[in-house]
């Protein structure tokens, strides 16, 4: 009866980033070396490791960061059976983290089920008295071999069959530093997306390499500002390990506006910007494509794609 391990995370930067294993010990952290790397403020490097030990896995090295729930005590002292479920919580980030079978046939099903109510009644019988204890241990025993027969022959062939047509869980498949760079890749290119869905930054495009990340775009000088800045975010958790290039330039709107030659301008009850061309300018004139859309005495500004706030 084999299970495999599913960790996904709820919250964080990561949220959504999906893992499985089948086995081996996997660390999960901060640090660059854990088998599953989350760059989230505040994390320890080693939040804790999860080894597979026969039909459960088994936590280790945990994190006094952790929010210590009766659920995870627990299972820091039972393991995680197949068809368990743990919710970590570190600051600001929620990682669901699950067992479950490989091969979901009636054997390997009703298997699990016993190895976790033996388990449940250990836990149990502990504080009862040792002659309770070994009367409770003597009608396990019965029960489980009852068990055992009733699905034996009728089982047999259907773990059979389950272990022929199930798909196989590939581990491995690549290298620790391949992996971590892939992850890392997924993590930049989410954060992106987000960004530019946010800022509307319709002119900006990102490609992912095999090195790192490469950003492209015609953007008002605000908007320059806003992508460094996110650029800078991101190479702080990520610029060791990857390359994070960016070529911006000022869009044509941009040089629009800052060829804007100002004369004066006269305020009353309408406002007129006065330009050296002897142009004259209104709320709701368009020069060269953009709409006047303000003229008070702290600012102009002008509306085309973007909005251009002129500070006077």
């Amino acid at each position: 009866m084999m299970i495999s391990l599913n960790v996904k995370v709820l919250s964080g930067l990561h949220t959504g980033a999906k893992w499985k294993y089948s086995d081996g010990s996997i660390s999960i952290g901060g640090s660059s070396s854990s088998e599953i790397f989350l760059c989230d403020d505040g994390l320890p490097d080693k939040l804790l490791t999860l080894t597979f030990a026969q039909n459960k896995l088994l936590i280790s090295d945990a994190s006094e960061l952790i929010e210590q729930t009766e659920d995870f005590q627990k299972y820091v002292r039972k393991g995680l059976f197949s068809d368990q479920k743990l919710v970590l919580e570190v600051a600001d980030v929620r990682i669901e983290i699950s067992a479950n079978l490989v091969s979901r046939n009636v054997v390997n099903w009703a298997m699990a089920r016993v190895l976790r109510l033996v388990s449940d009644v250990v836990d149990v019988v502990h504080g009862l008295g040792i002659r309770l204890f070994v009367a409770l241990s003597g009608i396990f025993v019965v029960a489980i071999t009852g068990c055992v027969l009733f699905l034996g022959t009728s089982g047999a062939q259907t773990s059979h069959a389950g272990q022929s047509g199930a798909d196989p869980v590939h581990s491995n498949e690549l290298s620790t530093e391949d992996i971590l760079t892939r992850r890392m890749l997924e993590n930049i290119e989410a954060d992106m997306k987000m960004f530019v869905q946010a800022n509307q930054l319709k002119q900006v495009k990102f490609v992912s390499t095999e090195k790192g990340l490469s950003v492209e775009g015609e953007l008002s000088r605000q908007q320059i500002a806003a992508v460094e800045k996110q650029l800078t975010h991101l190479a702080s958790h990520y610029g060791q390990q990857l390359q994070i290039q960016a070529k911006l330039s000022l869009s044509e709107e941009q040089k629009i506006v800052d060829s804007l030659d100002t004369r004066s301008i006269t305020f009353g009850s309408t406002a007129v910007l006065e330009l050296r061309n002897n142009e004259q300018l209104f709320v709701g004139s368009v020069y060269q494509g953009l709409v006047v859309k303000e003229i008070s005495p702290e600012k102009i500004v002008l509306q085309g794609d973007s909005e251009y706030v002129i500070r006077i």
